[in-house]
C-alpha cells in the first residue's frame, strides 16, 4: 500500500498542462471512424459492441481500481515549506474555496 498523504516541492508551469489535454472533434461520424478504432466506439457511432457492453467494462475497470480511488479521495496536498502548522497561502479556506495562487494567462488549443 502507498501513503495517502503527497507533498508537493514543485509545481510545473501551468503551459505544459494544455500539452496533456487534446481534443479532437469530427465533422461526421465517418471521420469519427477514420480517427478511432471501431473496437472502441459504440455501435450507435460505428463500432462493434453495445453501448451498455461499454459501460458494463467501464464499470469493472474502475471497481478494480476502487482502492486506488478510494486512496486518491484520501489524499492531502501539503502546501507550503512544511515547517509550520499554517500553511503558506494563509489557511485551509482559500485551498477549499479554488486554486491556489494566480493564472493569468490559460489558452486551450
Amino acid at each position: 500500500m502507498f501513503s495517502s498523504t503527497v507533498k508537493i516541492k514543485h509545481l510545473h508551469r501551468i503551459s505544459q498542462l494544455t500539452s496533456l489535454i487534446k481534443f479532437q472533434c469530427h465533422r461526421s461520424i465517418d471521420e469519427l471512424r477514420k480517427n478511432i478504432e471501431p473496437s472502441v466506439l459504440p455501435e450507435e457511432y460505428g463500432g462493434t459492441v453495445p453501448l451498455a457492453k461499454l459501460n458494463e467494462n467501464f464499470k469493472k475497470y474502475l471497481l478494480s481500481k476502487r482502492d486506488m480511488l478510494l486512496a486518491l479521495d484520501r489524499m492531502e496536498i501539503v502546501l507550503g515549506g512544511g515547517t509550520s502548522a499554517e500553511p503558506a497561502h494563509g489557511g485551509k479556506d482559500i485551498v477549499d474555496a479554488g486554486a491556489v495562487g494566480s493564472f493569468r494567462k490559460l489558452q486551450i488549443d
